[in-house]
């Protein structure tokens, strides 16, 4: 199995668990790895990651007096592919030539020194600029993993590094299209990022669980998350505050941002603050400790006013892989893994189609007790489509549909969005991969 080092921007980001996931999915399949990253941080690394906190080099730290030892490989790579990392360090615009090649050096040195065959890069910003210009110098393969933001809100360079890279793996189908628009001839993977079901603690039985929960937090509903616009946190207090009184939901907010404050005040300015609790940032292990005890996860996902949105939401994964009864919104690649048959979808730019939609998992999960009447006079609130309630009134056991969705999309998991799965796909093509 081919050794290689793994280039992340920064470690750790309680936001990024999916790369420490990964490199341990690789490291099961027999891959040597070695993580590197441009800025260690002070926080305590998630559970579970202690071996990878332990491993990682922060670039930062390379004396420049060891590059010396670079000299005669350089050398003999350079009409091989080492002129390639200094066409590809003017060519691009995101980073002045000369720090990116003093960073790639170092970046190289680690590399070598570690015996890596490839060089993988998370983000498609510095992080594969400079595993792009490293890789040339060493004569060695190399690619990169993009997820969102490097490319919808703040790319750079993006397809000078399609073609520069061996490969790029791309988190959904409608990413792997636009880098097809940008250039022809990209090696692009599609690779969703997956969660490790063995790490979180799934009930085993939805209706069980409902009928022995005792807890307050069993009648209570989890946002999880950061407080950002595609988050769709915002949509969910306006959803809230459109329902009557009596009707409203207990949510629990788990995550914190920039939009915190502007959240804070708007549940105050709609008169729903006895519906939300604002819990702070939480990690990992809070997560898998918690979240079963929620009777659902709330996760609205829309498109930010920039355009920017999610493209491959973790948090509806781990929803999945702890059974919990989820209510999403049908933002960029979330149709592409969760559909009716295992969450309640609603529109991501509709608060008022998400209101309906929580009305349609209340209901289901027998928390508010509406008869026909009580719906029919909802349609001012929730328009004309408030008639798809009925169905459920007419269901004669509305917790088997939760249940049935439920199971539907734990089964996904396994079969399709574990890490498992993840880092047998990465680690075919990484061996496959030739320079």
């Amino acid at each position: 199995m081919k050794k290689i080092t793994y280039v992340i921007p920064v470690f750790p980001v309680v936001s990024e668990t999916f790369i420490t996931t990964e490199i341990k999915a690789l490291t099961e399949c027999g891959h040597d790895i070695q993580p590197v990253c441009f800025e260690r941080n002070s926080d305590p690394c998630q559970v579970g990651d202690e071996a990878i906190a332990a491993a990682m080099v922060d670039i930062r730290n390379v004396n420049v007096l060891s590059l010396m030892s670079l000299i005669t490989i350089v050398f003999i790579n350079f009409f091989h592919s080492g002129w390639k990392a200094l066409k590809f360090s003017f060519d691009q615009q995101g980073i002045r030539p000369r720090s990116l090649l003093l960073q790639a050096c170092k970046l190289a040195y680690l590399t070598r020194k570690h015996g890596s065959d490839h060089i993988h890069a998370h983000f498609a910003q510095c992080s594969a600029a400079t595993a792009i210009v490293a890789a040339r110098l060493l004569g060695i393969s190399v690619s990169f993993t993009s997820h969102g933001s490097d490319v919808y809100k703040a790319p750079c360079d993006l397809q000078l590094k399609l073609q520069n890279a061996n490969f790029s793996i791309a988190v959904c189908k409608r990413m792997k299209k636009d880098f097809y628009e940008l250039t022809p001839t990209p090696q692009v993977h599609i690779i969703p990022c997956g969660v490790d079901v063995s790490f979180f603690q799934a009930r085993s039985s939805f209706k069980e669980s409902s009928k022995n929960g005792v807890e307050e937090k069993s009648k209570k509903f989890i946002f999880l998350g950061r407080l950002a616009q595609t988050k769709g946190i915002l949509h969910l207090i306006l959803a809230v505050a459109k329902l009557p009184i009596e009707l409203r939901p207990s949510i629990d907010i788990a995550g914190d941002g920039y939009l915190r404050e502007e959240a804070v005040a708007m549940v105050n300015t709609h008169g729903v603050a006895d519906s939300f609790t604002f819990l702070g940032e939480v990690d990992k292990s809070w997560v898998q400790q918690n979240c079963s005890n929620y009777a659902a996860m709330i996760s609205p996902f829309c498109k930010a006013g920039d355009g920017i949105m999610d493209t491959g939401p973790l948090v509806i994964k781990e929803a999945l892989a702890l059974k919990l009864p989820l209510l999403t919104t049908d933002i960029m690649a979330t149709g592409e893994f969760v559909d009716s048959s295992c969450a309640f979808i609603s529109n991501s730019s509709d608060p008022e189609d998400l209101a309906r939609t929580l009305l349609k998992l209340l209901m289901s999960l027998n928390f508010i007790s509406v008869n026909s009447d009580t719906v029919q006079s909802l349609q001012k609130i929730l328009g004309p489509r408030v008639n798809e309630l009925e169905h459920i009134i007419q269901h004669s056991n509305p917790i088997e549909i939760i249940e049935e969705k439920v199971e539907q999309g734990y089964s996904k998991v396994l079969n399709q969005l574990s890490s498992k799965k993840q880092g047998l796909a990465l680690s075919k093509i990484f061996q496959n991969c030739q320079v």
